[in-house]
């Protein structure tokens, strides 16, 4: 659609909206009025009628999902809608050729028992590949349930689709690192010297900020430079002699001690920096994480900036999408016998903040988890509840 525009009809004076189509055609709209600003006030709303999708008559899945991914391209970020389309893939894959009205129960069984029959990503077709998780098929299903709702929100469709998704909810996992477990998987990434090594700078930085904020993975994944915030650092200073392999003076972040964000004398962090993660999407809450790590400060001040976001593999400019692999890998390099993965380092950080004694109505102001989510998963780890039931017992 091209060039709309109010005018009045000739012959009875009605406005109406005059524009070019898609296929070069001159077309009209009636506003149903004579009344000039009533037909300005109906104008915006036609016009965005005008550009909806010709619908097919009996739109299929896979269309459903691409003109999903085109009207949610204004409200979410590209990392974020590449989930949606990894949470679709075998949806689409499996079902895309299905009209919505041919979605049943039995269609949505016979989905599930095929998907867990699956290997994994990355293991192919091997005889002792593991197979993919219910909790996978669950997630995938329900995205599928939250496309065909959007599509008759949207009049996509003309009738609701119903159908139970008979995965039972995962219990929630109780899997968390000790701090010493923690210090063990970061020195795993230091070399004999102490520094970083650069292959394992992603890992590092994810731990850190996993640890220390409670953020999920897809946030700290997203997480750029220009959201962390240090006040009173100064500006980048090149250091000559320093160069990388490309032969370019190589810029690092410096403090001067004494002021600033850093207390060297007594090795505190004052306030005022923080990591602004952005705004979440729908109960995927995200918000502002005060720094408070010395660790986590100095690697933000002082650490290497190759690209516009924070956790980048070596030789990469683009996002991380997935540590899992290497934490598993540091977590066997350190003794620990948990299964460490992303998920756990989340975990892991809400622990020690309800052992450390905050309420769920502050975690869930400062971390966007529910606070019924943390008293439900999460209470059993505060002290005050072990004293409490230590005066109640005999």
């Amino acid at each position: 659609m091209r060039k709309p525009r109010l005018r009045p009809r000739s012959k009875d004076q009605i406005w109406e909206v005059a524009y070019i189509d898609a296929d070069n055609i001159r077309r009209r709209h009636s506003t149903g009025t004579k009344d000039k600003r009533a037909a300005e006030e109906l104008f915006p709303q036609i016009v965005a009628d005008l550009q909806k999708p010709r619908i097919p008559d009996s739109p299929t899945i896979r269309w459903l999902a691409d003109q999903h991914y085109k009207d949610v391209e204004n409200t979410k970020n590209p990392a974020q809608i590449d989930r949606l389309r990894w949470n679709l893939k075998s949806i689409v894959e499996r079902l895309g050729g299905l009209r919505a009205d041919q979605i049943d129960q039995r269609v949505i069984d016979d989905y599930a028992t095929w998907r867990v029959a699956q290997p994994r990503k990355g293991h192919g077709h091997k005889s002792d590949a593991p197979a993919v998780e219910p909790t996978t098929a669950r997630r995938e299903l329900v995205q599928l349930r939250a496309l065909l709702n959007d599509a008759l929100t949207r009049r996509y469709i003309a009738q609701a689709v119903h159908f139970k998704i008979n995965i039972p909810t995962p219990r929630p996992r109780d899997t968390w690192l000790t701090k010493n477990e923690v210090e063990r998987m970061l020195d795993a990434c230091l070399t004999s010297d102490g520094d970083v090594q650069p292959k394992r700078l992603h890992l590092y930085r994810f731990i850190l900020i996993a640890v220390n904020t409670a953020a999920r993975a897809g946030a700290i994944f997203d997480l750029k430079w220009k959201n962390v915030h240090l006040p009173e650092h100064a500006p980048d200073v090149e250091l000559k002699g320093r160069t990388e392999p490309g032969g370019e003076i190589k810029k690092v972040r410096y403090n001067t001690p004494g002021s600033g964000l850093l207390d060297w004398t007594n090795a505190t962090v004052r306030k005022g920096a923080y990591i602004d993660f952005g705004e979440g999407v729908g109960n995927k809450m995200r918000g502002k994480m005060p720094i408070t790590s010395w660790r986590l400060a100095t690697e933000m001040m002082f650490g290497e900036r190759t690209s516009e976001y924070v956790v980048t593999r070596a030789g990469k400019s683009d996002r991380c999408r997935n540590v899992n692999n290497g934490l598993k890998t540091l977590a066997d390099e350190s003794g620990i016998s948990s299964n460490v993965s992303q998920h756990v380092l989340k975990h892991t950080a809400v622990t020690w903040m309800v052992q450390a004694g905050m309420s769920p109505e502050a975690l869930e102001n400062l971390i966007g988890t529910s606070a019924k989510t943390i008293k439900k998963v999460y209470a059993h780890n505060n002290p005050d509840h072990h004293e409490q039931l230590v005066e109640a017992s005999i």
